[in-house]
């Protein structure tokens, strides 16, 4: 993404931004490629993984739920799953309800 020198962003989530935000993007998905590998040692869910981070600087991020579905895919990755069952996409949006805790996830679209 950096290599196309872009001045303006518009991410599919958050308001539009500079390319500074790739900085960001990129931290994170590092901290998820982490948890997702510390999750799988030790025997956890996506879900009991993404109760027990700690978000640091990602704290403030809009629908931070979406961290387990985030955790639910990186672990599936690197466990070599497949990423695209539907039974994955409908345990990670649960457990993203459970952890929002309510019924229904927010939709702004």
């Amino acid at each position: 993404m950096r290599s196309f020198n872009a001045t303006t962003v518009v991410p599919g989530h958050g308001v539009v931004c500079g390319p500074e935000a790739f900085d960001v993007i990129e931290r994170y998905l590092l901290m998820i490629q982490r948890v997702s590998g510390e999750a799988i040692e030790a025997g956890l869910t996506p879900l009991e993984a993404a109760m027990k981070v700690d978000l640091g600087e990602f704290v403030a991020l809009n629908d931070s739920e979406r961290l387990v579905g985030n955790l639910h895919r990186g672990m599936a990755e690197l466990s070599g799953a497949s990423v695209d069952e539907s039974t994955l996409r409908r345990e990670a949006i649960a457990d993203m309800v459970r952890m929002r805790g309510s019924e229904l996830l927010p939709c702004s679209a």
